[in-house]
């Protein structure tokens, strides 16, 4: 698997000036930095004798979007708008709050946690002593925030990543997740013959790559997505191997699909989910998630569902397109949907989906949680044409999936 370091941040750098609009003096510098990155990529692709296909999952999609972008009709942004240049798409201030060392804090409560996973997960005390270290973190950040009259969603890019990774793990179910999460990681790590006979350290947090590993101090750290903590022990280990020994087509495999799949999916939405800003942007590239939502509410709800918070992710998908957000009643959708070749009828149906999440909510039955219920799949198949939709789903999915 090739791994190319900064294209996906470059996609959504280049994603979010697609939707505040280029400058027109700015068009050939753009179509320049779009055209660079393409022809490297392809480059390191043809270096390694891989098509671009073979890239991890959020890379490949990345590529393929940058590919698709139509630099002979780009959109222009206003200059005589009260944002100017220099403003937000709404026309507000662009603002970014800084805070030092939460990066910091984040990597030390991780390692904590590696280290004492046993004891938290088996220690009451102990337990109850993280949860109140975590959530007085992210109440100092929160303060922070307000002070400044922003919120979290105003954070420097790795400060709030390493927020939504504290906060996360604030939630007494999400911390039991982890520590299950690190328990079968380290099974799997038992009696494997690592270099050297260095310790591992294994630290689950909220980043953008899917995984990273490094040697410090003479300790083997690997650094996870917290998209794992629905991994079972097989995917650790098939990891590892892929780490250590380039590991086996089917280990490897394994690991692409995992990546892939819902349950990674929905975990890297959900936590996301947790800086989105109160009052995002709606319009994306191609369409306005309020356009959408007004739409699905008028035909399946008789206008009657209030409007939750509507925003598009960072995170291109090929399994999962759309999240709910119950404490903070935000629907975030994928901007995998945000294209020219996704109909309105499918980012609609997406929309309706995540909607009837917020009307159904969940149901817990033996310690599980179960969303779609049998009365949430009746209401599901009252969307029009929604065999179609399902079938342009799958395809869409296929296709993302695949590279093509």
């Amino acid at each position: 698997m090739i791994k190319i370091g900064g294209l996906v941040r470059a996609f959504n750098q280049i994603r979010a000036t697609l939707q505040t609009g280029i400058a027109v003096a700015e068009q050939d510098q753009f179509r320049r930095q779009v055209r660079q990155i393409i022809r490297e990529v392809e480059e390191i692709c043809a270096g390694h004798g891989h098509p671009s296909r073979v890239l991890p999952g959020p890379s490949r999609m990345a590529y393929q979007f940058l590919k698709n972008i139509d630099l002979d009709n780009l959109p222009l942004r206003d200059e005589t708008s009260p944002g100017g240049p220099t403003g937000s798409p709404e026309g507000g201030p662009v603002s970014s709050v800084r805070i030092r060392n939460v990066v910091g804090i984040a990597e030390s409560v991780s390692r904590q946690v590696w280290l004492n996973h046993n004891q938290l997960a088996n220690s009451p005390p102990h337990f109850a002593e993280m949860l109140a270290l975590l959530r007085q973190h992210t109440a100092t950040i929160d303060g922070i925030c307000r002070e400044q009259g922003q919120t979290p969603a105003a954070l420097e890019a790795r400060t709030r990543v390493a927020y939504t990774y504290l906060s996360f793990a604030a939630g007494e179910s999400n911390m039991r997740s982890i520590l299950a999460a690190l328990a079968r990681a380290a099974d799997a790590a038992r009696g494997y013959s690592f270099p050297a006979g260095q310790p591992l350290m294994i630290d689950l947090l909220g980043m953008n790559s899917l995984w990273r590993f490094r040697q410090q101090n003479n300790v083997l750290v690997l650094r996870a997505s917290l998209g794992f903590i629905n991994a079972e022990a097989d995917i650790w280990r098939a990891l590892l191997a892929t780490i250590f020994r380039r590991g086996s087509v089917r280990e490897r495999q394994q690991i692409t699909e995992f990546t892939m799949s819902e349950d990674f999916s929905d975990i890297l939405f959900e936590v996301e989910a947790l800086a989105a800003p109160p009052t995002p942007v709606t319009r994306g590239r191609v369409y306005d998630l309020a356009e959408s939502f007004a739409r699905v509410n008028q035909l399946y709800f008789a206008g009657r569902m209030d409007q939750p918070i509507l925003c598009w992710n960072q995170t291109l998908t090929s399994r999962k397109f759309g999240h709910y957000q119950p404490s903070r009643d935000t629907i975030m959708i994928s901007v995998s949907l945000d294209s020219p070749q996704v109909s309105s009828l499918l980012l609609d149906f997406v929309m309706y989906h995540e909607l009837l999440h917020k009307r159904h909510g969940c149901q817990v039955v033996n310690g599980r949680r179960i969303a779609h219920t049998a009365a949430f799949r009746a209401d599901e198949r009252l969307f029009r044409d929604w065999q179609r939709a399902e079938q342009e789903l799958t395809r869409l999915a296929t296709r993302l999936a695949s590279g093509r």
